[in-house]
């Protein structure tokens, strides 16, 4: 693994309200991640998928290099995913790249409990799961 030194320090990851309205009628994908190195990389790539339109919800596993994306899939494409982790970084020292490997119903990955959103991947939530949609 190598680590890149941040020229700026740590990298703040952002974070969105989402709508669970919305939420219940979007998608989730499954991304395999390449070229992340340190936190400050995973932080980059989630800010960057966050920064995109009709993402709601972005987890960066840095260590299993994966990452899950709550997303409308009438506004993104999933390629679009792929394409904004490749921009993530320009500074001629990182490149990474992302593999969209599934795509599922949001309601099928996600459950709220307390107004927070869990994941469920790669095992569906089951319908009767505690605080699931509550």
């Amino acid at each position: 693994m190598v680590l890149h030194p941040e020229p700026f320090g740590h990298v703040e990851r952002r974070h969105k309200p989402f709508d669970l309205q919305a939420l219940l009628k979007g998608s989730s994908a499954y991304l395999s991640l390449f070229g992340l190195g340190c936190s400050n990389c995973a932080a980059h790539v989630h800010n960057a998928l966050l920064s995109l339109d009709g993402v709601w919800l972005a987890e960066v596993f840095l260590w299993e290099r994966a990452a899950l994306v709550a997303f409308d899939p009438k506004r993104v494409e999933p390629e679009q995913l792929a394409a904004a982790v490749a921009g993530a970084v320009n500074d001629g020292t990182r490149f990474f790249r992302a593999e969209v490997r599934e795509t599922r119903p949001a309601r099928e990955t996600l459950k709220i409990i307390g107004g927070e959103p869990w994941w469920c991947w790669p095992t569906p939530c089951p319908a009767d799961c505690p605080g699931a949609w509550s």
